[in-house]
């Protein structure tokens, strides 16, 4: 394997173009809904669902976990690590709210792995609860919005949790779904990935479209 193969990456897999062009549009649907202009949010809703998201998303899931399909992955390039945390779970998996408010106060609006915008979770469901007939949401991801399965909003530990991690804001970083759930139980090193707190949070330039991205709380 070339050396440079292994050479640490700012996030396991780059984003595609259309989940910033997606973010745009739920940014328009947002603005469409407070106008009450309800025929232009669906329709926006509607053209925000990329089936190429979908494609970048379920490249960042394969394997889930599983040690011998990481180890096969040209994203996640697992590799043995010695040193690393012993499997330990210290604190439960709900994260204080104070902490997610220090988080993203910190971190932005924006995931420190791959640097695409994120949505609240309590956003999207106002969002998916106004306009059922435009935002999927089905029990498998191909059923799902592709949009908004891709910028869902996660909390990722810098130390696993499953290794020890614990549920503090300097444990903590903002980042989407697809990159957490990718990386998996995993630490830094072993798949190869910078550490999010060595990188400024805006080290990546913002579309200016979404420049004012707010996670699209302004439905609420």
């Amino acid at each position: 394997m070339d050396a440079k193969f292994w050479n640490a990456r700012r996030c396991m897999l780059e984003p595609v173009p259309e989940i910033f062009g997606a973010a745009v549009l739920l940014d328009a649907a947002a603005d469409f809904h407070a106008a009450g202009l309800a025929d232009e949010a669906r329709k926006a809703l509607r053209t925000a669902d990329i089936p190429a998201i979908l494609d970048w998303c379920e490249q960042l899931w394969g394997g889930r976990g599983n040690l011998d399909a990481y180890r096969r992955s040209p994203v996640h390039r697992f590799r043995d690590v010695s040193d690393i945390p012993a499997r330990e779970v210290l604190d439960g998996p709900g994260i204080p709210t104070v902490v997610q408010r220090k988080v993203l106060e910190r971190d932005g609006c924006f995931c420190r792995f791959c640097g695409i915008p994120v949505i609240w979770q309590k956003a999207q469901k106002a969002v998916r609860d106004a306009y059922p007939d435009s935002v999927r949401w089905g029990a498998r991801n191909v059923d799902k919005h592709t949009a908004f399965q891709a910028m869902d909003l996660d909390f990722d530990h810098i130390v696993p949790r499953g290794r020890g991690g614990r549920n503090t804001a300097e444990n903590l970083f903002t980042s989407c779904a697809p990159c957490n759930c990718g990386r998996g139980n995993w630490t830094l090193e072993e798949v190869g990935v910078m550490d999010p707190r060595s990188v400024p949070a805006d080290a990546r330039a913002t579309p200016p479209a979404l420049s004012q991205w707010d996670r699209l709380t302004r439905v609420l």
